[in-house]
C-alpha cells in the first residue's frame, strides 16, 4: 500500500529538538549561521514510506554549543487520518559520527481511519563543523 506523500504540502510539522541527557531544547537554525554544526543523515529511504523527520534535505544545522546525544520529534496529521509523531535519536559513535535511529507512533485518528504501517529505520549522522 502506498503510504502518504512526503512533500511538505501534506506535513503540518512541529519540530522539536530535545537534548536527551538534560532535557534542554536544541535550537535548530536555518541558513548558514556562525558556529553551527551541519548534521548529515545517511539512512535508507523506502519509496512510498513516510518519515516525519527533522532532516528535510538529508542535512540539518544545530548550534555548535549543543552537545549530543540529541532527540528530535516531528508531528503531523497524515493522509491516513491519524496524527503521527516521528522520533529521531542520535548517539555518539566517535568525534564526528553518530548512530541514528528513527521510530514513530500515532495517536488520535479520525473515525474509520486506517493507520499506515510504522517505518522505523537506522543509519548514521556525520557532524560537519563550520
Amino acid at each position: 500500500m502506498l503510504q502518504a506523500l512526503t512533500t511538505p504540502l501534506f506535513k503540518s510539522v512541529v519540530l522539536g529538538g530535545v537534548l536527551l541527557a538534560t532535557g534542554i531544547g536544541a535550537a535548530m537554525t536555518s541558513g548558514h549561521p556562525a558556529h553551527a554544526r551541519r548534521l548529515v543523515l545517511d539512512a535508507p529511504v523506502v519509496r512510498g514510506d513516510i518519515y516525519l523527520s527533522a532532516w528535510d534535505d538529508a542535512e540539518l544545522r544545530v548550534r555548535a554549543d549543543r552537545p549530543i546525544p540529541l532527540y528530535f520529534e516531528t508531528a503531523a496529521w497524515i493522509s491516513d487520518g491519524c496524527h503521527w509523531v516521528g522520533m529521531e535519536t542520535l548517539e555518539k559513535l566517535d568525534d564526528h559520527t553518530y548512530f541514528y535511529s528513527y521510530d514513530e507512533r500515532y495517536g488520535d485518528c479520525a473515525e474509520n481511519a486506517r493507520p499506515y504501517r510504522k517505518t522505523p529505520r537506522v543509519g548514521t549522522v556525520t557532524i560537519v563543523d563550520e
